[in-house]
């Protein structure tokens, strides 16, 4: 839903859906060379993947911001 409103607005989005392998979405990005990166989780059990996502992203493209959200995370 957020690639489809990102498109919306004139961005372009790659949506890479559930469950894509940390490899094939880190190299998208270096492919690519995004301005931003988004993710999401559904579900808390997955939070630490999520987590562990962001950082390995955050170390391979230290440039790039991460936006990281969705039903299963925590509110205040």
């Amino acid at each position: 839903m957020v690639a489809d409103l990102f498109e919306l607005h004139g961005w372009r989005g790659y949506f890479l859906g559930a469950n894509a392998p940390l490899n094939d979405v880190l190299k998208l990005i270096d492919q690519k060379r995004p301005h931003a990166v988004a993710l999401s989780v559904t579900v808390t059990f997955a939070l630490h993947e999520v987590l562990d996502a962001a950082r390995r992203i955050h170390e391979a493209f230290p440039k790039v911001p991460i936006l990281v959200g969705g039903e299963a995370w925590p509110r205040s």
